[in-house]
């Protein structure tokens, strides 16, 4: 299944996020509700997980609004004491209604 699209700022080339197919074991079920409990320490991969499932409307987030940093991001060392993490590129649900937006 497509999760979402990953653009990256600086030539706008876009990467497709998908799940695994045919992962072993039984399957979960497609119909069955999921639940992802967040807060404003959610952040980074969690927080891409969750704005995936919330966006195809696969998975209800409740508690605290993200931090908002699901976005692809690399760090760079300013001194031995301090590295500046900037985003290089953003993701982009295919619910255009989540996109730009904190979680939960």
């Amino acid at each position: 299944m497509r999760l979402h699209d990953i653009v990256t700022r600086k030539s706008g080339v876009i990467e497709q996020a998908w799940t695994t197919p045919g992962l072993p074991g039984q399957a979960f079920g497609g119909s069955k509700p999921v639940y992802l409990l967040s807060s404003q320490q959610t952040f980074l991969a969690a927080e891409d997980v969750a704005y995936a499932l919330q966006a195809l409307a696969r998975a209800t987030v409740v508690g605290e609004v993200t931090a908002g940093g699901a976005h692809p991001s690399r760090g760079f060392k300013i001194s031995n004491q301090v590295v500046a993490v900037v985003p290089y590129a953003r993701s982009v649900a295919r619910s255009p209604t989540a996109i730009g937006r904190a979680v939960a």
